[in-house]
């Protein structure tokens, strides 16, 4: 049973060695890229630094606002868990009509304490997309992770997404 067990672990670990690793070079941090999945190149969004997309709709987008001086000195858990779920839904789909909170808490990603609240958005069809929102304020700004999956590829995709979250890493 312990080669079994240690077979695997190597195995785990030979699988995650041919993954590739993203770094920002503008801010940093880091995460590990599962096989399948590629770095988007042409990014729309001005405050977005990462978007990993697996070419079926899915993507874990991270985006960095500046902070305004009165939310320096404030935590995004002391902001966001006060929140009513209609706020957490304003901050991050406002143009949505039939998006609502699945669930929200505390984690940990890269060591750092991450507010989330994933939420369910209308889609196409009878399908929605689910997005796993994480924020933490670092360095003066306001840092997003959004794991974004169609409701029906939501189980396939929380393996990726935890690879990514899991082997997240700060920097600067």
């Amino acid at each position: 049973m312990r080669h079994i067990l240690i077979l695997l672990a190597f195995c785990h670990f030979l699988n995650l060695e041919a993954q590739q690793r993203f770094t920002s070079s503008k801010y940093g941090y880091s995460f590990i890229i599962p096989n399948g999945w590629r770095i988007k190149s042409q990014i729309i969004m001005p405050d977005t630094d990462a978007k990993i997309v697996d070419d079926r709709g899915n993507s874990l987008i991270v985006s960095l606002k500046t902070l305004p001086a009165d939310y320096k000195r404030v935590t995004a858990i002391e902001i966001l868990s006060k929140s009513p779920d209609q706020d957490l839904i304003d901050i991050w789909f406002p143009t949505y009509d039939n998006a609502y909170v699945l669930k929200r808490g505390i984690t940990l990603i890269g060591g750092k304490e991450f507010y989330f609240a994933h939420i369910s958005c209308p889609f196409e069809g009878n399908l929605r997309l689910i997005h796993k929102m994480y924020m933490y304020n670092w360095n003066g700004r306001s840092i997003s992770i959004d794991c974004a999956s169609i409701s029906s590829m939501t189980y396939e995709t929380s393996v990726y997404f935890d690879v990514m979250l899991h082997s997240f890493e700060f920097g600067k």
